[in-house]
């Protein structure tokens, strides 16, 4: 588990790979924090094609986290084409907040 104080930013850094034996289609990566910042999505559409075993990278930010204890960052990669294995397109960590 990762610590930050109240009122500092949340970091995430997360990896996109397809792990599939053709193009991935356009995507979606969505990311959330839990309780700290309701009805804050942190969105990104339209992400270009990926190739088999090509990877991107995002790092994504969260102002401001106001309520201590364990705060929960689920992350969701969505595509818009035939996602034969999407039981692995989500990624859940939890960051504690003092």
């Amino acid at each position: 588990n990762s610590q930050v104080s109240r009122g500092s930013n949340i970091a995430i850094k997360v990896r996109i790979t397809n792990i599939g034996t053709t193009y991935s289609g356009n995507w979606t990566i969505t990311g959330t924090v839990s309780p700290s910042l309701p009805g804050y999505t942190y969105r990104q559409d339209n992400q270009v094609s990926l190739a088999p075993n090509s990877t991107s990278d995002y790092t994504m930010v969260f102002w401001n986290p106001q309520i201590t204890g364990d705060n929960t960052f689920n992350i969701q990669v969505s595509q818009s084409g035939n996602d034969l294995n999407s039981s692995n397109n989500n990624l859940t960590a939890t960051v504690r907040v003092y």
